[in-house]
């Protein structure tokens, strides 16, 4: 009489074994240097949100006339120009958080004064840059073969 044989044999278990092991060799080297482009994104993700903060307050404050005569609510809109002290690069941290929802950037982030920038300021209705990087690597910016730095533009609303 014939028994069935239940469960795998020895080898079979070690094929298995092997498999997984030649997969994961493959695998892990792809997935090790996930955190560094993780980090690239999250800071040109930052360098975004001060751009686009800073161009809906642009928006908020011409629409409502909020220099002149308020033809509404000017509660949130934050005026950015050289007489109200934010309207130079090296007031970049300052005014950044002031455009971003909760009035903090998070301190993984630095943001300063562009260093290819520095003369641009909020005169006659201007633009000016701010440089935003990732403190803990420094090396994720700027060098041979990698993305430049982030630079968020900050519009300004005049007087």
């Amino acid at each position: 009489m014939k028994t069935l044989q239940k469960g795998f044999t020895l080898i079979e278990l070690v094929i298995v074994i092997i498999i997984l092991g030649i997969l994961a060799a493959i695998a892990v080297p792809r997935f090790v240097d996930m955190s560094r482009e993780a980090a690239i994104a999250a800071t040109q993700s930052v360098a975004g949100s001060i751009s686009s903060g800073s161009a809906i307050n642009q928006a908020q404050w011409k629409l409502r006339d909020c220099g002149g005569t308020p033809t509404g609510d000017c509660t949130g809109a934050k005026q950015i120009d050289t007489a109200n002290g934010n309207g130079t690069s090296a007031a970049c941290a300052a005014t950044a958080a002031a455009l971003i929802q909760g009035g903090a950037i998070d301190p993984k982030f630095q943001v300063a004064a562009s260093t290819l920038d520095t003369t641009s300021t909020c005169a006659n209705g201007g633009v000016f840059y701010c440089n935003v990087t990732y403190p803990s690597d420094t090396s994720l910016f700027g060098g041979a073969g990698q993305p430049p730095i982030p630079q968020a533009t900050i519009l300004c609303t005049g007087s």
